[in-house]
Order: C-alpha cells, then structure tokens, then sequence
C-alpha cells in the first residue's frame, strides 16, 4: 500500500463533508455551520515475518476511548467521547499459474485417455477408488510393516 492512498481518501472524505456543509447551509438560511471533520493519521511497522500459503498474522493494534461530560447548574449538560482504534495484519496467498496450467493440461489429457499432455509430458494414470473394504486391511498391514520389533532390537544390544 503506498503512502499516498491514506491521503487521497482523507481528500475525498473531506470533499464530501464540505459538499454536505454547503448544502446545510443553503438550507439554514447562509448561517454559518461547523461540521467535524474526520482525521486520520497513517503509522507503519518495519518487521520481518513468516506467513504461510493462505495465513495471516496479526502484527499489532492500538484502541483509544475516551469520554467526559460536564454540568453546570440544572439541565445544562454536555458530553463528549472520542474513540480511535489502528491495527496491522499481513495476509499471504500464493498463487502459481504455471502449476494450476499443469493440473488443468495433465486432468484434460487423463480425460482424453492419454498417455502424455499437450507439452509432452508423461500423464500418470487414473488411480483406482479405495473402498473402505480394503483399506483398513492395506493399512493395517503398512502398520504392521512400518512398526520395527523392539524386542528383538533391544536384544541385539
């Protein structure tokens, strides 16, 4: 974000506040109206940080509120309050063209029953469904496969 689009919509609030001042005035007879206007003040951080694909981050924030009123004698009030609140979030998403070219190319030419895609790489076939009739078995058996037997290693110690 460069630092010119805080100002240029500062600019274009206060346009439109001071189009709205003009017209309140036309309509209370030229008398003079106070409007208050909105500020805004732009603050940044200089830090590193590791986002990953399709996080955010939460940098920091600053809120701000106050109020007060004051009384003098009977039924002459008047209050006020001011509240102002800043933060920085970073937000990451990687998008690689030349990857989602490559699923798109590779899914049209399995499609077509082809053994390579439009560039000439290799298509890998279609893998079969898994049913849940043979899976648990595969899997139980890739455990059992995977699971060293401790006993016997703790005898060759």
């Amino acid at each position: 974000m460069s630092r010119r689009t805080p100002f240029i919509a500062s600019f274009l609030s206060i346009s439109c506040f001071l189009l709205t001042t003009d017209q309140v005035a036309a309509q209370n007879g030229g008398q003079p109206v106070r409007v208050q206007l909105p500020t805004f003040h732009v603050f940044g951080i200089s830090t590193t940080v590791l986002v990953p694909d399709r996080g955010s981050m939460v940098q920091g924030g600053v809120n701000r509120s106050s109020r007060g009123s004051h009384q003098l004698g009977r039924g002459n009030r008047g209050y006020g309050s001011s509240t102002s609140a800043g933060g920085v979030s970073v937000s990451a998403t990687i998008i690689d063209h030349s990857e989602i070219d490559r699923a798109v190319l590779a899914e049209a030419a399995r499609r077509r029953g082809a053994t390579h895609d439009v560039l000439g790489r290799l298509v890998s076939p279609q893998r079969p469904a898994v049913d849940s009739t043979t899976a648990k078995p595969r899997m139980r058996q890739a455990h059992a496969v995977a699971r060293p037997n401790w006993r016997a290693l703790w005898r060759e110690k």
